[in-house]
């Protein structure tokens, strides 16, 4: 589906009369930036790390179903949330900030637009721009991938580090657990920012994808646990096969 062609081409305005200057839109007209980080980067960064803590924590945890249980949730998440991210991007997309400096429009004076005045084209009537993959990039910019992604996989890695710290529990704990549960969703904030100080989307498409990131984490979380808020049973693996002992321990 990533390698279908957009489903949808959305004719746009460049300036308010064939013969003005003014752009309609100057929020499309950013300068091209390279991007922060790679789609490849951000998918180590989402699946590198949070299997790394997961494994980590079983060397007080020493549970093979919880390892298990946590790595799988985490692939639901990630796989869902590219799906959907996938599907939204082709259906519906938007043009990213610096649509117009990768596009580079020029208005041919045989060609009439479309829509009241003529002021609206698409991308086979005005774009120049010799890169067509960049062209391709920059009608798909809602929602943000990146940030789903990089949600998807911290939140999912906080309520992991939340439920296996017990900071959820009706027992006070130290501070540190707290601090070691933000850290994540801090991280992710801070990266995700970059998507719009960089020019590559706009605050809604990082917002949007930031909730449908946020969503699928807490999905899969859930179904492979018992709970997400419940600080007595949001550590328990969710297995058909699963009972555990008289003092209520995972199976090791």
């Amino acid at each position: 589906m990533y390698k279908a062609p957009h489903a949808f081409d959305r004719p746009f305005p460049i300036t308010f009369y064939s013969t003005s200057r003014d752009i309609v839109w100057p929020q499309f007209a950013y300068p091209y930036r390279e991007q922060p980080f790679s789609s490849l980067l951000a998918a180590i960064l989402v699946t590198i790390i949070p299997i790394s803590v997961i494994l980590f924590t079983q060397t007080w945890v020493r549970s093979f179903y919880d390892a298990a249980n946590a790595i799988l949730g985490l692939t639901y998440a990630m796989v869902t949330g590219t799906f959907i991210i996938v599907v939204l991007k082709k259906t519906i997309g938007g043009l990213r900030p610096h649509f117009l400096s990768v596009c580079e429009p020029i208005i041919p004076g045989d060609i009439a637009g479309s829509g009241f005045q003529n002021i609206m084209f698409t991308i086979e009537q005005v774009c120049t721009g010799t890169d067509k993959k960049k062209i391709g990039y920059a009608i798909e910019s809602f929602p943000s991938g990146h940030a789903e992604a990089l949600f998807a996989g911290f939140v999912y890695l906080s309520i992991y580090l939340s439920s296996h710290l017990g900071v959820q529990s009706e027992y006070r704990v130290s501070y540190w657990r707290m601090i070691a549960c933000v850290l994540p969703m801090l991280l992710v904030t801070y990266l995700s920012s970059f998507l719009v100080l960089t020019y590559h989307h706009h605050h809604y498409d990082v917002v949007f994808g930031a909730l449908i990131g946020i969503l699928v984490a807490l999905f899969g979380y859930r179904m492979m646990f018992r709970s997400v808020w419940n600080g007595e049973s949001n550590a328990v693996p969710s297995l058909h096969n699963y009972r555990p002992d008289d003092e209520g321990k995972l199976p090791r």
